[in-house]
């Protein structure tokens, strides 16, 4: 998928249904970044899905399952629309949600 256009990435996950996309967070340099662009930024633009990134950190080092959930808001309809997504990562993991 590394070479898939944002547009793909999002056209699929709407396709499949899909209720979230994972995507990891680049790890092009600046000058590859300024260049390229970043897909992440135009998935989470174009998504009509949340997205989740994810940093590029070796998986095994990391705990599995989530502790937190950090909900952000602009009090828009969009993010009252995002709300109960927090909520139930946050049930499905019995993590807290901020």
């Amino acid at each position: 998928w590394r070479w898939w256009s944002p547009q793909r990435i999002v056209e699929v996950a709407e396709e499949l249904g899909a209720d979230l996309i994972v995507i990891p967070t680049s790890s092009l340099t600046r000058v590859e970044r300024w260049f390229l662009g970043s897909t992440v930024e135009r998935v989470v633009r174009l998504s009509s899905c949340p997205v989740l990134t994810v940093p590029p950190r070796d998986v095994e080092q990391r705990e599995p399952g989530l502790r937190r959930v950090v909900f952000a808001t602009d009090f828009s309809d969009f993010s009252d629309r995002a709300f109960p997504h927090a909520v139930s990562v946050a049930e499905r993991f019995a993590a807290e949600l901020i």
